[in-house]
């Protein structure tokens, strides 16, 4: 969300989270909101609490925790975190980055057009657009990554 929000030139005006302190782009804030609605609609909660029930019982408290196997099966979680979110943002990325070229190119081909001011307009109401347009898709693939969790989860309890 970050990315888009930046990309869509929405980085002007950030909003306050209050969870964390911080200010985000609108764009993050709503990606982010989709994404924890989706968790709890297919019950990924209780997919969380099962997980750290089971880790629990792996590893009591107090227990000296094995130092090599959380962090080997952490990596393919992140790698799987990291393609999920460039996955979700390149739509938007792409289309912004080829419209920026195109008004770069109207800006050098007609110099007395204030582009700037035009440029701001078209990247925002088109990156909406996209984002709009891209949703569905995302969503569904944040549901088949959220519906692999509980892989995730004993991958890295037994490890």
């Amino acid at each position: 969300g970050e990315l888009v929000g930046m990309q869509m030139g929405l980085s002007f005006h950030e909003i306050a989270d209050p969870s964390t302190r911080e200010a985000s782009p609108v764009s993050s804030q709503l990606m982010g909101s989709l994404a924890m609605l989706l968790l709890f609609a297919i019950d990924g909660h209780h997919m969380v609490i099962v997980g750290l029930a089971a880790s629990v019982q792996q590893n009591p408290v107090g227990q000296v925790l094995p130092r090599g196997g959380y962090v080997l099966a952490l990596f393919p979680l992140l790698t799987t975190a990291i393609t999920t979110a460039a996955r979700i943002a390149a739509p938007v990325v792409v289309a912004l980055l080829l419209t920026n070229g195109a008004l770069a190119l109207v800006a050098r081909a007609a110099p007395q057009l204030n582009i700037f001011s035009l440029a701001f307009g078209i990247t925002t109401g088109l990156g909406m657009l996209i984002l709009a347009a891209a949703m569905p898709p995302s969503l569904t693939l944040l549901l088949q990554e959220f519906k692999r969790l509980p892989t995730y989860l004993s991958a890295v309890v037994g490890g």
